[in-house]
């Protein structure tokens, strides 16, 4: 698993983040952290112009702890975010929300640790968003000085030219398939193996399901999901023991 340090530093136009203003790395300087002024549109559509931060990791991995430090120049730690919400996509496009998340407000003393952030167990992305909601102390401006994540990459299967979207991981799997969508609707989930025979049939209630496959034989599979309109999507994976 590899520790990330997600920093952005907009000036230098580097691709793997972007965001409004300059991000560096924590201190107790203004001008290495990140802070946003100006509004402007979220790249997740469902949301309202705001102040935001997108990471792009260039492929598909894995999140999972994070320790976050708030903004921590002494005597402005009130424009530290205070909620926001963080989503994740592997397009760009279609996100998919972890939810909403309080981060303390920092100290402003050179000793500041930061805190713990949340385990996102594993939620794959190759974008993750922090869009902020409020911050301490209602100023317009919003700081952050860093976020790291422990992210290890993955590869997903995305079906295409289906339904919708149907994401499958790990593949090869040993033991645990993860299957996900990006839909509101509830799904029907059902795994084939490859000569057509039906090994998984269960209602699908969320937007990720955890399958034990320890017990089926290795081999090329089929996930399908189907919606009560009669909509579906099929997804291919191997069992590898």
């Amino acid at each position: 698993m590899k520790h990330l340090l997600l920093s952005i530093l907009c000036l230098a136009a580097v691709s793997f983040a972007n965001a409004q203003c300059e991000f560096g790395e924590h201190s107790t300087n203004w001008e290495d952290a990140w802070m946003s002024c100006e509004v402007s549109d979220n790249p997740n559509s469902a949301y309202d112009n705001g102040h935001w931060i997108m990471y792009d990791l260039g492929s598909p991995h894995e999140f999972f702890a994070s320790h976050i430090w708030n903004y921590n120049v002494a005597g402005q730690t009130g424009i530290g975010i205070r909620n926001c919400n963080i989503d994740f996509s592997l397009d760009g496009e279609t996100w998919s929300n972890y939810g909403n998340v309080e981060i303390p407000q920092a100290t402003g003393a050179s000793s500041y640790a930061g805190v713990d952030g949340p385990d996102f167990n594993g939620v794959v992305g190759r974008y993750m968003l922090i869009s902020v909601i409020d911050n301490w102390n209602g100023n317009a401006c919003s700081g952050l000085a860093e976020i790291r994540v422990d992210v290890q990459q993955t590869t997903v299967n995305v079906a295409e030219n289906e339904g919708f979207d149907v994401v499958v991981y790990p593949n090869p799997v040993s033991d645990q398939l993860v299957v996900r969508h990006y839909q509101q609707d509830k799904m029907d989930l059902k795994v084939y193996d490859i000569s057509g025979n039906l090994v998984v049939n269960q209602p699908m209630n969320g937007s990720t399901v955890y399958i034990n496959v320890s017990n089926l034989s290795n081999g090329l599979y089929i996930v399908k999901l189907s919606t009560n309109q009669g909509v579906s999507s099929t997804q291919r994976f191997v069992i590898s023991h």
